[in-house]
């Protein structure tokens, strides 16, 4: 009758025991984040833009105050007669805004980077207006919370469209950190049983 290879069977125990262990870390990560996110979504504030009667307005609709309320610079390109480039700006940040808050911003415009009369300024903001443009463009809104944390709302614009785009939580070739710990974790575990496996 052959003995049993005590070794061996305490490698595969530890090598088992390691595994749950980082099953259960993976796991409680994982849980632990989706409450996180909950959280944040009760909290967080959500800022938008929408354009009426010529003009320009951010609106909170979250839960959270935000502060520090920018809208980036929109960059508009005529080929007739000849090659020219438009900027719509919105210089002046708003400093805070209250869930459901709204307020107007104030726009100057520059045409190859000569600032514009007003006339002109409003004929260029009809480009806001969905029923009128001819052109389509993203609008970005940054904006934090009170504890400095950034968010960012873009808008999809372009005739007869105005669409808030979904949030991303990593650019292409991202890894999630769950994904980051499941690799970390199989690979100790690897590397463990290996040193178990040889000092048998």
């Amino acid at each position: 009758m052959s003995s049993i290879d005590w070794p061996a069977v305490g490698a595969i125990a530890t090598a088992i025991t390691c595994a749950v262990v980082v099953w259960y870390t993976v796991e409680t990560q994982k849980l632990r984040r989706l409450s996180e996110r909950q959280t944040e979504l009760l909290v967080r504030p959500f800022v938008v833009a929408r354009f009426n009667d010529g003009k320009l307005y951010v609106k909170n609709i979250g839960k959270g105050s935000a502060f520090n309320v920018t809208v980036e610079s929109v960059e508009l390109l005529d080929d007739v007669p000849r090659p020219t480039k438009y900027l719509i700006g919105f210089p002046e940040p708003v400093s805070a805004l209250e869930p459901g808050q709204e307020s107007l911003l104030r726009p100057f415009a520059e045409r190859n980077g000569i600032r514009v009369p007003p006339g002109e300024l409003e004929t260029l903001m009809s480009n806001l207006n969905t029923q009128l443009t001819q052109s389509s463009f993203t609008l970005a809104v940054e904006y934090n919370n009170l504890d400095g944390m950034h968010y960012r709302t873009q808008i999809e614009v372009g005739p007869g469209t105005w669409k808030i785009l979904p949030m991303k939580a990593g650019g292409a070739g991202c890894i999630s950190e769950e994904t980051r710990m499941v690799m970390n974790g199989w690979h100790r575990l690897f590397v463990l049983a290996c040193f178990l496996w040889r000092t048998r």
